[in-house]
């Protein structure tokens, strides 16, 4: 993988174009990103063993995907932010932009990260072709964490769940809205690269792989959210007391 593409300059507002109501108007795509579903059922699946998540039987995990309807207010909320004037009169509204771009950010990166009970999974072959002989199809397991902490771990499908032949993992960071493709990407900054035991050891004993640091981008809209329910149940919960 390689670096992606730096953020296109941010154009120019339309001609005439009034800064208080492009930040108005973006204040209310962000409410209306709180105000829709991030995720709902992927193809209805529930799958009482997640071998590559837990050897435990009596655990039950649900397959989520990023909503249409919450891609779309996201890329309205993006359109919106787009709006905001390029040359700034003064430096009361520079501050007010950059606080209502800020909370884009947050509100989107609220929504896209992990909890304890999920994380997110989707088919790896193409981003990999260096490790394309080795498996019919490779799986990447993705941990966002709130804090931005991002972890991947990659392996081969065939042997998800019955002691994986090799497995490849690291800790990076992550950010959202890259400025470049869909609003629904998240940029993985793996700057420790990954490290384990790789294809090239899966006969061995011993011995370790490396990929050095790279960064990636990724498509939520593309991944699946794998949530264990008695976690999310767990946490429910505790947000209900709290």
């Amino acid at each position: 993988p390689s670096a992606p593409p730096p953020p296109p300059p941010r154009r120019a507002a339309a001609a005439g174009a009034d800064p208080a109501q492009a930040r108005k108007a973006l204040r209310a795509a962000i409410e209306a990103i709180d105000d829709t579903a991030a995720f709902g059922r992927w193809q209805g699946d529930c799958v009482s063993s997640f071998g590559e998540l837990s050897a435990d039987p009596s655990k039950t995990f649900a397959l989520r995907r990023l909503t249409d309807a919450f891609a779309q207010a996201l890329h309205t909320a993006v359109a919106c932010s787009v709006e905001l004037p390029a040359g700034r009169s003064c430096e009361s509204n520079a501050d007010e932009e950059e606080e209502a771009e800020d909370a884009l950010a947050e509100t989107v990166a609220l929504r896209f990260a992990n909890t304890a009970a999920s994380r997110y999974r989707y088919i790896a072959t193409a981003d990999w072709p260096e490790f394309g002989a080795s498996s019919e199809e490779l799986l990447a397991w993705l941990d966002l964490s709130p804090s931005g902490l991002a972890t991947y771990t990659l392996g081969p499908k065939a042997s998800a769940g019955h002691g994986s032949a090799w497995s490849l993992s690291g800790e990076g960071c992550w950010r959202v809205l890259p400025g470049s493709g869909n609003p629904t990407e998240v940029v993985l900054e793996m700057i420790q690269g990954l490290s384990g035991c790789g294809p090239a050891q899966a006969e061995s004993e011993s011995g370790v792989a490396s990929v050095p640091p790279f960064a990636l981008g990724l498509d939520l809209h593309s991944c699946a959210r794998i949530v264990d329910l008695a976690l999310a149940a767990q946490e429910d919960e505790e947000m209900d007391d709290e």
